[in-house]
């Protein structure tokens, strides 16, 4: 049978069909091109051959298949009658082979109108899937397939199956096989994404780093893990500098296991992560299954989220960013499964973003991170490094500083998706660049620009291959740098936000990101900061306009809502007259305190989840009057229905119950908080529905006991479930954002995310 893939869009799941189905049928039933043709041999002869041998096809499909497009032309890859994956489908269907379309994830069969002519068949094909969560089951179904569909494939497994049997993968084993396939095509997808891979990556330059950020190399000696097989440990002479090639050798066979990768703004840290670890996912891959064991699976996650001064080791945290994120460690037993392979340091982990976590956080992030017992390659700027590490570097870590890229090789990137002779234009850019390799050649402001690999790839984004690009070498526009970056990230937003065929059409426009990213940056300038803290956000709202928004809004909201729930108990005049007194008194009486306090809140101060722990008083007396008497409020209304005496109580009731919780609930504070804005919303919104619901299920037992309250009690349980439930969601998510507030999430729960929307909503000009 013959593997037919599109390398940027399946490689891996061609890779893992032939691993499989080599498993099952030998190596000599089964042809990939990569593992069947001999060196040295005429690889078109070889492939038309077999493909026209072939008694099976199968052509493995996925999310990109149809839409790759060839950089140099901007035309889909199948349009074009020398692309191999339509020579092979086409040559398949002209001798007749049997096709099987192998869908992957998210992947679809391409309709007939969508292929050219001469493999339209392929759109009538019956397909076989292979996802990502269930390869196992997928695989299974494709080999009953394949031994019901001919005989010398079931000759083929009844001979593998009556000869000695391979022993079963360890559970373990099965769990890093698919978490390597699910990081490969991740990791692949954002290769693509990015164009770091295609038509080829800039090359990997570093140096050992200079900078302050890193201890002796002496202290990298301890053997904390052994060189990965194949590699040797690493040397200090190793560590001078190096390419792409060494960088994987130093993170093989680094005896620390604890590698920092650093670089100024743009330096191309990221991109060199992800090349890293796609090099090393294919060093696994390549390796026999006894090396496999000893060979870990690199993932790459950002710090975001993590909060190591509450208690939370760094294999905790990591661990649940891995159930979260790969469906084979999802519940109880994936959480178990995935903790025990990162203590058994099989799983190797990429951090970026030490520079955008919090400033007091990095520290014990450092501190922390030293104890990982698995590999670790850190992410981060110089600058913020070097701030970082003032208290003491991480642990038996090495420092790598990315170089510049140099104009040579600049000079080689630009011209790689270009025709040859490249366009007059390109040209002269590209001649440009080669003139400044030479060292006795000044430095100009074109090289000194394109020597940042963000610089690069923006020129990249931005020209097109007919574009005036020479523009660039125009000294009189363009005298610095500085001048050419700016140019080019004045354009970065236009191309970024520009639909490109086969790539999803982006989810907002150019001139609502122009808006929106304009706003942004008015605020941090008048905030005097150049750092995007997310929690800032809430004070963006200016105090009039918070003023008027809330009291109007939780007047309506209010009113409708508690109208609603009392009017389905006690009737059209309780409803009424409670839905106007409640709604009044919350909008107008929450929008006065509001009011009352003076300019801005306060700096925001960031918390953890919040839970019941030690008594501490409410927030200032004036939001315990306040929600007292609101209280008071109820009681009133629900005498409507009950009689005085029983509204009096049940006010009296509620009124204390809920200055009881108040104070019973704690906020553990952090001067600045890792938890994410969609995690401190759904946290406060689970918190403020619950705590609403214990208040007023309570409040309406309590109140049901109290004597002389028997037609008040038939009002409580004809009304109190659809009472309980409405006055939870108004309150959590309408009234909280109007009380007293002393910054972004240490306030009522939700209220961050409301004036985060209502700043961006209402402000973006």
């Amino acid at each position: 049978m013959f593997i037919n893939y599109r390398g940027e869009d399946s490689h891996s799941y061609g890779a893992l069909l032939y691993q499989d189905l080599t498993g099952r049928f030998g190596k000599d039933l089964v042809f990939l091109d990569a593992e069947s043709i001999p060196a040295g041999a005429d690889f078109t002869a070889e492939l038309l051959g077999r493909v026209r041998s072939a008694r099976l096809l199968l052509a493995v499909i996925g999310p990109r298949w149809l839409t790759a497009t060839d950089p140099a032309t901007g035309e889909r890859r199948i349009d074009d009658p020398a692309d191999w994956i339509r020579r092979e489908l086409a040559e398949a269907f002209a001798a007749g082979v049997r096709v099987i379309p192998v869908l992957t994830d998210q992947a679809d069969l391409p309709r007939e109108a969508d292929l050219p002519a001469d493999i339209a068949a392929l759109s009538r094909c019956q397909s076989r899937h292979l996802r990502r969560r269930e390869p196992t089951a997928d695989l299974a179904r494709i080999v009953t397939d394949l031994i019901g569909l001919d005989p010398v494939l079931a000759a083929a497994a009844r001979r593998h199956d009556s000869g000695p049997r391979r022993p079963l993968a360890a559970p373990a084993d099965d769990l890093l096989r698919r978490l390597a396939t699910a990081s490969w095509n991740q990791w692949t997808a954002a290769a693509n994404d990015r164009r770091l891979v295609h038509p080829a990556p800039l090359p990997i330059r570093w140096r050992r780093s200079t900078a302050p950020v890193a201890g002796p190399v002496s202290a990298t000696g301890y053997p904390r893990f052994d060189p990965l097989p194949g590699l040797t440990a690493v040397t200090n002479g190793d560590l001078r500098e190096g390419t792409d090639e060494a960088l994987h050798r130093i993170y093989g066979g680094l005896p620390s296991g604890r590698l920092l990768l650093i670089g100024p703004p743009g330096a191309g840290k990221t991109a060199a992560a992800i090349l890293l670890l796609l090099h090393a996912l294919r060093y696994r891959e390549q390796a026999t299954p006894d090396d496999q064991a000893r060979i870990p699976v690199p993932v790459l996650f950002t710090l975001h989220g993590w909060d190591p001064t509450s208690g939370q080791s760094v294999t905790d945290w990591m661990a649940g960013r891995l159930a979260e994120t790969y469906p084979m460690f999802h519940g109880r037993g994936g959480r178990r499964a995935v903790t025990d392979l990162l203590a058994a340091g099989r799983i190797t982990c990429f951090l970026d973003g030490l520079d955008e976590s919090p400033h007091t956080a990095r520290r014990h992030m450092l501190d922390a991170l030293a104890d990982a017992p698995f590999r670790l390659l850190l992410l981060a700027r110089t600058a913020e490094a070097v701030a970082a590490t003032n208290h003491g570097p991480l642990a038996g870590a090495v420092a790598l500083q990315l170089r510049p890229v140099n104009p040579a090789d600049a000079a080689t990137y630009l011209r790689q998706p270009l025709v040859d002779p490249p366009p007059a234009p390109w040209r002269a850019i590209s001649d440009h660049l080669a003139g400044s390799a030479d060292r006795h050649h000044r430095t100009s402001a074109v090289s000194e620009a394109l020597s940042v690999p963000l610089t690069l790839s923006l020129l990249r984004d931005i020209y097109g291959p007919a574009d005036p690009v020479d523009e660039l070498l125009d000294t009189a526009q363009f005298r610095t740098a500085a001048d050419i970056e700016n140019h080019l990230l004045d354009q970065a937003i236009t191309a970024a936000y520009t639909p490109r065929p086969g790539h999803p059409t982006p989810r907002y426009s150019v001139a609502i990101a122009h808006r929106t990213l304009r706003y942004l940056a008015t605020q941090l300038t008048e905030h005097k900061t150049s750092d995007l803290a997310w929690w800032h956000i809430p004070l963006w709202t200016t105090h009039r306009s918070r003023l008027l928004r809330g009291t109007i809004g939780g007047t309506l909201i209010n009113a409708v809502a508690c109208g609603l729930a009392l009017g389905l108990g006690g009737g059209l005049v309780t409803g009424l007259a409670g839905g106007l007194i409640l709604g009044l008194w919350t909008g107008l009486g929450g929008g006065l305190i509001v009011g009352l306090r003076r300019g801005r809140p306060n700096s925001p101060t960031q918390t953890t989840r919040p839970r019941f722990g030690s008594v501490h008083p409410p927030h200032s007396l004036a939001g315990a009057i306040y929600w007292f008497v609101a209280m008071l409020t109820v009681g009133l209304v629900v005498g409507l229905a009950a009689g005085p005496v029983a509204g009096l109580v049940i006010g009296l009731v509620a009124a204390l119950i809920l200055l009881a919780l108040i104070a019973l609930t704690r906020r553990t504070e952090i001067e600045e908080s890792s938890l994410g804005p969609a995690d401190v919303w759904y946290h406060d919104r689970n918190v403020a529905f619950g705590w609403w619901i214990t208040f007023l299920l309570v409040a309406l037992v309590v109140s049901s006991f109290v004597p002389g309250l028997s037609s008040g009690l038939v009002f409580v349980l004809s009304s109190g479930l659809v009472f309980v439930v409405l006055a939870g969601v108004v309150v959590a998510i309408g009234i909280g954002h109007l009380a007293e507030r002393r910054g972004a999430t240490e306030s009522w729960w939700g209220s961050a995310a409301i004036d985060t929307a209502l700043a961006c909503a209402f402000r973006v000009k």
